[in-house]
C-alpha cells in the first residue's frame, strides 16, 4: 500500500500560468523517493502544499488512504532549505523544546540526534549557527520526531559530505528498520544516487 498519493495535483495562482498541472505521485512505505528539477519547475510548490503553505489547490492527497489532514501531519516531519529557531537557543535546548511539544524525545534520543548531525558538542547560540549546522539542526528536529515519512526540500545541500553520508546512511536504516518513508526535493545528481531508491522529475 502506498504511504502517500497524489493525484492530479494543480496549483496555479492569479493570472499566472499553473505551477504544477496534474501532477501524480505514489511513496510507498519503506521508500525513498527523490524529486528532480530546475529552479521553478514546482518542487518547493509541492512541498508547500504538502506542508499547508500553498492552501488553495486542486486535485487529492491521501495519506495511508485516508485523506492528508492534520492526522498526517503528525507523523509526518519536514526539512527545509532554511530552517529558523529562537535566535538565542542552542541546539539542545531548541531539541528539549521539541521533545516536550512531540511528547516522543527522550534526554538520550536527543544526545543520539545531536550526534548523528554533528551537534553533541556544540557549545553557541543558534544565532552564531553556519548555513550547514541551521540545516543539521533542522534534520536533527525532524528525526527527534520518529516521523512516518519525511520531506525534505532541498534539505541536504548545505551538509558538509562527512556529515551528508552519515545522514543519508541513518535514513536507509530508518527506511530498512522502521518502515519510514523519504521524499526529497534536490538539484543533486550525487544525492539522487546516494540516497534514492528512485527519482521523479518535474
Amino acid at each position: 500500500m502506498n504511504l502517500l498519493s497524489i493525484k492530479n495535483l494543480s496549483v496555479q495562482y492569479k493570472n499566472s500560468p499553473p505551477i504544477l498541472d496534474g501532477f501524480t505521485l505514489d511513496l510507498a512505505t519503506s521508500e525513498i523517493l527523490a524529486i528532480v528539477g530546475r529552479n521553478g519547475t514546482g518542487k518547493s510548490t509541492l512541498i508547500g502544499v504538502l506542508a499547508g503553505l500553498v492552501p488553495t489547490y486542486t486535485g487529492s492527497i491521501t495519506f495511508s488512504g485516508s485523506p492528508w489532514d492534520l492526522k498526517a501531519l503528525e507523523q509526518t516531519a519536514f526539512v527545509f532549505d532554511h530552517s529558523h529557531f529562537p535566535s538565542f537557543l542552542k541546539a539542545r535546548q531548541i531539541l528539549r523544546l521539541f521533545a516536550s511539544a512531540f511528547k516522543n524525545g527522550s534526554e538520550t534520543k536527543i544526545d543520539d540526534c545531536l550526534k548523528l548531525c554533528s551537534l553533541d558538542g556544540v557549545d553557541k547560540s543558534f544565532r552564531h549557527f553556519s548555513k550547514g549546522m541551521r540545516q543539521s539542526l533542522a534534520i536533527a528536529v525532524a528525526l527527534l520526531k520518529s516521523p512516518r515519512l519525511l520531506i525534505a526540500d532541498e534539505g541536504f545541500s548545505s551538509l558538509d559530505p562527512e556529515a551528508r553520508e552519515r545522514v543519508f546512511a541513518h535514513l536507509k536504516s530508518l527506511v530498512r528498520d522502521k518502515n519510514v518513508s523519504v521524499l526529497f526535493t534536490t538539484h543533486s545528481e550525487e544525492d539522487c544516487r546516494q540516497l534514492a531508491d528512485r527519482n521523479l522529475r518535474l
